[in-house]
């Protein structure tokens, strides 16, 4: 099946074939077209401790963010 629409293009892309990508026409089409460009980060944990306040820092790149969690030490953690 080919596809024919600018959203059926991204979407054909998206699942790995081997399409021309239109120039987007929509806010969905730019971005649909971003995410190609760019890719998806793949978010990671980076440290868990314990503390006073809770908290969740943001380090790494934006390409690849990594999450850094602060858990209050008087709350159980369930596992």
């Amino acid at each position: 099946m080919n596809p024919v629409t600018n959203v059926e293009q991204y979407l054909a892309r998206l699942s790995g074939e081997d399409v021309e990508l239109p120039e987007p026409l929509t806010n969905i089409e730019m971005y649909l077209k971003r995410i190609l460009e760019k890719g998806i980060p793949a978010i990671s944990v980076g440290t868990v401790t314990t503390g006073v306040e809770p908290s969740v820092t943001i380090t790494g790149t934006p390409e690849a963010p990594v999450l850094n969690f602060v858990v209050p030490h008087n709350r159980m953690v369930l596992s």
